[in-house]
């Protein structure tokens, strides 16, 4: 078995994305995202979101509903909220109506108009918090640090909110007028016009949610995503869905002792499992539209992988190195991409590493996207060992430090020992004369021997 597998890892990951033709090199992408997609699938990391996402869907489903009802009303198609719904829950065959029905109910006793300012208010944080468990979601896959303000994060989603709701009326309103009114009667008479348009409004409800699933993955992540990225991404999680539809419809046809066996909850379980399929399906998009724009993110390797201490020591060192050097050039700023490619391991733990310099204050993050990292610090007073010293002792403040220990005192004098001989190795050698190749004991080695030489 492990030959197999190590002959597909062999096969998959022998030749870089850049190194090959462009055809080969498409589908050298394609299995290697399918590769990773499997991997995450099956560590399970991806399921906890979604499982997650579902909880948090069951408390701000109806909250969300009626806050775009409420957008709805106010463009004067309301009454299409229900048709809509029932297009989502299709798959679960019979029983969509009766939770269709259930879910109206429920959103048209949740009106805003008659919960007055305080009811209101909650409706729209449980609404917020949706999605911004969303964002925190997309914002992992994207691995984006950081977090929209909440003044930001309440404009962006109200956005969102419009936004999805004008893509409904768009839709619904496109789909009626190509059936019902009187031109669109006139083009469905003429073919093979009449077909063409027969057939594009069969495929509106596809193309709305490719249009949602594409939205979704440029707007919610906070970093820039690119739109051909997200378009693929969307695209790969239209087809998932649809084609999980029809295999939970032919799940629940096939399946007639579910009602005997769940009496009157078969509707919820088959509501929580299609919400956990659409979820899981939505992360698998929009970590392809992720993989599909940084695919020197892929690897074979388990992301799970821990550095050492002295990997962490090496690489921070190495990349201060790069980094300060381009500073004092005045060169393009670094990338954790790049930096990953020049040492030649994941940008995952290559982020790892930065952010512990960047906590530490030796590194300014910059807004661009990707972020670009450059000293924060003066380079000449900056110490070489208080930057290895930073590592070392990264997170102590939040977790167990050392003086939270019971230590013998032999074991405080060898580590008191181990830190005196490193300060003493490095000391006065500051970041610059490093990058500079200035290193204070390495020239006077270098003086006392020419002297020898010489006979000085």
């Amino acid at each position: 078995m492990l030959g197999v597998k190590g002959f597909i890892h062999k096969l998959i990951w022998k030749d870089q994305v850049d190194s090959v033709g462009p055809w080969k090199g498409r589908l050298l992408l394609f299995v290697q995202i399918l590769h990773v997609m499997f991997q995450e699938l099956f560590n399970g990391r991806m399921a906890r979101h979604a499982m997650g996402l579902v909880y948090t869907t069951q408390l701000s489903l109806v909250p969300l509903l009626a806050v775009s009802f409420a957008i709805l009303k106010e463009m004067g198609v309301h009454n299409q909220l229900k048709p809509v719904l029932l297009s989502f829950l299709e798959p679960l065959g019979p029983q969509s109506y009766t939770i269709t029905n259930q879910i109206v109910v429920f959103v048209e006793n949740a009106r805003l108009g008659v919960l007055g300012l305080i009811g209101s208010l909650l409706l729209l944080y449980s609404v917020i918090s949706l999605l911004n468990k969303v964002e925190v979601s997309f914002n992992l896959i994207w691995q984006v640090q950081q977090s929209r303000s909440f003044t930001r994060r309440f404009a962006d989603f109200v956005s969102v909110l419009v936004i999805g709701s004008l893509l409904i009326i768009a839709t619904i309103s496109i789909s009626t007028a190509s059936l019902s009114s009187q031109w669109g009667q006139w083009l469905i008479s003429i073919e093979p016009l009449g077909l063409f348009v027969q057939t594009v409004t069969r495929l509106l409800p596809v193309l709305l949610t490719l249009a949602t699933f594409t939205f979704l993955y440029t707007f919610i992540p906070y970093t820039r995503v690119q739109l051909y990225s997200a378009f693929l991404g969307g695209l790969a999680a239209t087809i998932l869905l649809k084609t999980s539809g029809w295999v939970v419809t032919s799940f629940v046809i096939n399946s007639p002792n579910l009602t005997a066996i769940y009496s009157t909850f078969v509707g919820l379980i088959l509501f929580l499992i299609w919400l956990y399929v659409g979820w899981l399906i939505a992360l698998v998009g929009a970590s392809i539209a992720f993989y599909h724009q940084y695919p020197e993110y892929l690897t074979h390797l388990n992301y799970s992988l821990k550095l050492s201490n002295r990997m962490k020591e090496y690489l921070s060192l190495q990349a201060f190195y790069w980094i300060g050097q381009h500073h004092l050039q005045k060169k393009p700023a670094w990338t954790i991409p790049k930096l990953a490619k020049a040492l030649t391991i994941s940008p995952i733990h290559m982020t790892q590493v930065i952010l512990t310099l960047k906590d530490a204050g030796w590194l300014h993050q910059s807004r661009h996207r990707p972020p670009q990292f450059t000293p924060s610090c003066p380079l000449e007073t900056t110490s070489v060992h208080q930057v290895l010293k930073s590592v070392r002792t990264a997170n102590e403040s939040h977790f167990v430090g050392v003086s939270d220990l019971t230590l013998e005192p032999a074991t405080r004098q060898i580590m008191k020992r181990l830190e005196q001989g490193a300060k003493q190795a490095l000391q006065n050698l500051t970041m610059k004369d490093f990058i500079l190749n200035n290193d204070p004991v390495t020239l006077a080695g270098q003086e006392v021997a020419g002297k020898e030489v010489t006979g000085g």
